[in-house]
Formats: structure tokens, sequence, C-alpha cells
């Protein structure tokens, strides 16, 4: 996936994943996410393409200070016949992925031309020196046009090589890096969409806002957050670390985590745990998810963790900006970050201890034991339901949270965690309060969706329906805050919610749950 990214736009599977020991058997209701999904595989495409991977000496003035990265897109081995899909591609997601990263990460500026080296295919041993390059020299998959050779491109830091050539039906595109400079940064790489995944979408949708996540977390992998980069990343004295990652034994399972001082430092801070000992990496998904991504259950939403299904937001946090930092190739401009709701100001206890023990939570607004009500997301943005489900075999026990071992969440990535999820209504409508076309045929809440709207707190049902249709506990309404009043349109009438509690509407059954402004003004 934030993600949202928006910045919201953010992460969750549709299409879950699970161990060949655990098969799901009743899911109520089903939680699923917008046509778009998306599971990243970063490391399998770097294992596979490595030897393609070269190092180029650049000239650079080291008087020179930090200064915004100049990244140069090539759409030359773009497949994509002429019409809406290849203009969104290239004048929607790509620009406004390059604003972002051009606006988050400073370099020393390239001097002159940046030039590329041919890959080597053989190498003489005794000497060291190559005896035949790659002919045709190849980025991963993608054939690097000559012109990057000699005489290169004069005017940028990076240079990005942009395909649209066929991958499975759950990627909408992967990225990685294939040339390096004599400090290990990266200065060429490839991004491959998926064309079939493209969905030209209006600018600030969720749609638009989670593929432009899922773009901005590729070209995230190209900068250098990437298990086979961390062995490179430099301290400020320009001497490598050493030790990027450190494993633990956690929550009862085996756990990695990011130790650097910069990353370490912005975890702290964001769950409020001065001891905490590290910054969690994705230990799910196989090899091509686990150790390259944040962790899920530690930091969703968060647009470098692995899977998205459009209909969550995704963050930009600081976490991301300062694991790069600690690259020592680049410095992060911390007011392009969004920090994400997920953990914020939660302690020690929800960044290192189980989400659920013996059937109960500490954080009943991220996680969840029962699927008998609605509530509202964290950033108010939707309605959510409980992913609680059965499965026929036993959890493995450290994702035990149940007397019943067969109970848990129904994500993967999330340790099975049973958590808050947006979900489908219908055929065609999601439970996103900001899309208009998520409206119910027939209002009997009284709701309006768009993009001003958020979700509420209550159980209103309109009185002048003959047929009882329950309202779960959570909708969608506009409001306004202005002259110090909190109004909340509910149907035709202005409720004043200015102060907190629960209350009842003329003209509705059941009550209504004025919030604390926090999170709407």
């Amino acid at each position: 996936m934030k993600y949202f990214l928006y910045i919201t736009i953010l992460l969750f599977l549709s299409s879950f994943i699970f161990s060949q020991n655990v098969n799901i058997q009743e899911e109520k209701p089903e939680l699923t996410g917008t046509s778009f999904t998306h599971k990243c595989m970063h490391d399998d495409i770097v294992k596979k393409f490595k030897h393609t991977h070269a190092t180029k000496r650049l000239d650079y003035d080291t008087q020179q200070n930090f200064k915004n990265m100049r990244i140069f897109l090539d759409p030359s081995q773009i497949s994509i016949p002429a019409g809406p899909t290849r203009d969104y591609l290239i004048n929607s997601l790509l620009p406004y992925a390059i604003k972002f990263l051009s606006t988050a990460f400073s370099v020393i500026p390239v001097q002159g031309n940046l030039t590329f080296q041919k890959p080597c295919e053989f190498i003489n041993p005794n000497t060291g020196e190559c005896v035949q390059f790659q002919d045709p020299p190849m980025c991963n998959d993608i054939t690097i046009p000559n012109r990057y050779f000699n005489p290169g491109v004069k005017g940028y830091d990076l240079v990005v090589l942009v395909a649209t050539n066929p991958l499975d039906s759950s990627v909408l595109a992967n990225a990685v890096a294939c040339q390096f400079d004599q400090k290990g940064r990266p200065i060429g790489g490839r991004i491959n969409f998926n064309p079939t995944a493209i969905i030209p979408s209006d600018v600030g949708g969720a749609t638009w806002q989670s593929q432009l996540g899922v773009t901005i977390h590729e070209l995230t992998h190209v900068l250098g957050f990437s298990s086979d980069m961390f062995p490179n990343y430099l301290k400020p004295d320009g001497t490598k670390w050493g030790k990027v990652t450190q494993t633990f034994n956690e929550r009862g399972d085996t756990v990695t985590k990011i130790v650097t001082p910069k990353a370490l430092k912005a975890a702290a801070t964001h769950f409020g745990c001065s001891n905490l000992n590290g910054a969690e990496l994705e230990n799910h998904g196989g090899s091509g998810s686990a150790g390259s991504h944040w962790k899920a259950r530690i930091y969703n939403y968060e647009f470098m963790q692995a899977s998205s299904d459009g209909t969550d937001p995704v963050y930009y946090s600081p976490l991301t900006l300062a694991l790069l930092e600690d690259s020592g190739w680049y410095q992060a401009n911390y007011t392009a970050a969004t920090d994400t709701p997920w953990g914020k100001g939660k302690g020690c206890d929800f960044a290192l201890n189980k989400c659920v023990n013996s059937g109960k939570t500490s954080f009943p607004d991220h996680f969840c034991t029962t699927t008998d009500t609605l509530t509202c997301s964290l950033d108010k943005i939707a309605r959510v339901t409980c992913n609680l489900g059965q499965f026929t075999t036993a959890l493995p026990s450290a994702y035990q949270y149940f007397s019943d071992p067969t109970k848990g969440g129904t994500n993967e990535f999330m340790d099975y965690c049973p958590e808050w999820g947006t979900f489908r209504t219908s055929d065609t409508q999601y439970s996103i309060c900001t899309e208009a076309s998520n409206a119910p045929d027939t209002n009997y809440w009284g709701e309006t969706y768009g993009p001003s709207s958020r979700c509420f707190q209550g159980t209103l049902v309109d009185a002048s329906f003959n047929r009882f249709f329950q309202n779960q506990g959570a909708a969608c309404y506009t409001y306004s805050c202005a002259g110090g009043r909190f109004l909340v349109k509910i149907g035709k009438k202005q409720v004043d919610c200015t102060k907190p509690g629960t209350i009842t509407v003329d003209g509705f059954n059941g009550n209504f749950v004025c919030p604390p402004t926090t999170g709407y003004c």
C-alpha cells in the first residue's frame, strides 16, 4: 500500500493471505476493498535481477548544501496506447509522486551529467576488471537506453525508467534500484506498472489516493527502503553502520527491527515509548514482503507497509523519512510527513505486547473482539466493522488471542489481530463516508456522503419509515465548525453538538453521540 499518502492514502488486503495450515471458514460481514488491490513483493524482484546492478562514480561538490532531489522519469518504455490510462499514469500519478518525493528528500546535487555504468557479466578474478559487459545493458528486466551511458542527463540526481509490462493481478506496480554511486546511493532504477491494474480516477478520490500511495511506496524502495540496501547505509562520518537491524523475541514471535538512531527516535516519539528497542519490520507475506516494509500490525496505514486494498487511509509518516535519513544519502523535510493515527501515543504496551489478551484489548479503538456493532475509523473517514473470523484449525500460538484458538482477525499482515476495517455495503457501495457514490439507495439514517462527510457514532433511524432498518452504531454525516459551534446535519436538521454527549434527534428513533471536536474541527 496511505497511503494516504494524503496525505491520507493507505493499506489492507482484500484477498487475504494465509499460511497453508490455516483456512478461513466464516467471515461476517464480508471485508473487502474496491477493485483496486496491491501486494508488494519487492525483495523477490531484487533477488531475481541483482545481476543487473552496477556502481558508477559521480562528481559531487562536497561544499554544496543538500538540495531538493531532482528526479528524471523516462516514459519511453510505457507500452500503454494513447488514451485515458496512459494520460492518467503520465500526467497524474507519476507527477504527484515525484513532487512529494522531491519535497520530502534532499541530496548533495550531482555535478555535471548523471551517467550510468554498464552492468558486468564476467569479471577477471585475477585483476577484478570486467571482461564482458551486459549486452544489451539491463536495469532489472528493462533495457537501459544508451543515452544514460553517454552523455547521460544533466540536472538530475536520480533517473527512473518507467515501463508497463504485465504483472500478477494483485500487483499495481513494482520498483527497484539498479544503478548506484560510489557511496551506495541509488542513482538509477525502474518502476513497472501493471497496465490492467491502473484505474484512472479523479484526483483526490480514494482510489486515486491509494494508487498514488503505491506509486510513492514503490519509488521509495528505489530510494533505499530495501533490505538489500540496508548494509550500505552510512553513518554521518561516512562509515557503514554495521548493524541496521536487530532481532528480538516479542509477543511469542521472532521480530526484526530497524535500530538506527533517527528511525528509532521517530518510532519512540510516535508511540510515546522512550525505551522502545527498534522500529519493527514486516515478517509476513513471504520473502517478497518480509524485511523491506514496516510491520502492519505496528504501523498500520503507513505507506511503506506491504499491502493495500484502496479503502484505508495511507500516511507518509516521519518514520520512513527518518529511516532514509539514517541511510546517510538524504536529508528529510519532515514538514512533508503526516503521522499515522495508528498507535499514536499508545505507549510501549501497544508496540511491544499482544493486541488482545484472553479476549480483551486495551485498545478498543484499534482492535475488536465482537462483530455485532459498527464504529468509526480512527480518522473518522469511514464506518468500520470487526474482521474477527473463525478458522478451521488453530492459529499459531503467537497469534492466539481468545480461549478458542481458531478465532482471530483475517489479515496475516496484522498478526491475525482482529481489527476495525472498512467493508462493502453492497455490490457497488462501500463504507467510506467521503465518497458520494457510497450513499445508500434508501436513506434510513439521514446520512450524507461526500468529500466533507465524516463518520459519527449512534443508532439513529428515520422514524418516518415503516420498515425498521437497524443502525448498527455508526453513520456518515456532514458537519460545520464555526463561531464556536459544532453542527452536524442529520437528514434535514442541523443538530448542535457543541457539547459532547449522547442525544436524541427529533424525527429519528435511537440516539446520536456528539463527539469531542478533536478529529472533526
